[in-house]
């Protein structure tokens, strides 16, 4: 558990300070550098960095439904590792039988409309504000 919270913490010092944009060392979107098409999670890493030095409308431009559903990430994260702690079972999530599918039918929806290089869709692909 320590090795991975220092893993962890290791893992936002490095993407705090030291931007995708501007380092090697980060993994590129395989999906993106075969097929040119951005998948679901294309500019995640960027709107992470944006996030963590608090640009919020940049860390959106980069990748919106990322950014917007990493509220729900946290929450079951917590919900995780206070079940964890306590040695308890959770309990079902209300909703839990339809929020896959609806989050499924989003990322889907997201991929597609991405991709789309015409005005306002091409919004959604990760690109930078200007200044």
């Amino acid at each position: 558990m320590a090795a991975a919270g220092l893993l962890g913490g290791g893992a936002l010092y490095l993407l705090t300070n030291f931007a995708p944009t501007d380092h090697d060392f980060y993994p590129k979107c395989v999906s993106y550098q075969i097929t040119s098409i951005h998948c679901p999670g294309c500019g995640t890493t960027r709107a992470l960095h944006a996030l963590l030095n608090l640009r919020v409308e940049q860390a959106f431009a980069y990748n919106a439904v990322g950014v917007s559903l990493l509220p729900v990430g946290f929450f079951l994260l917590l919900r995780h590792l206070w079940h964890r702690a306590w040695g308890t079972t959770p309990g079902r999530l209300p909703g839990f039988v339809w929020g896959p599918k609806i989050i499924a039918i989003v990322f889907i929806s997201f991929w597609i409309l991405r991709n789309i290089p015409i005005y306002p869709f091409e919004l959604l692909a990760p690109h930078e504000l200007i200044p």
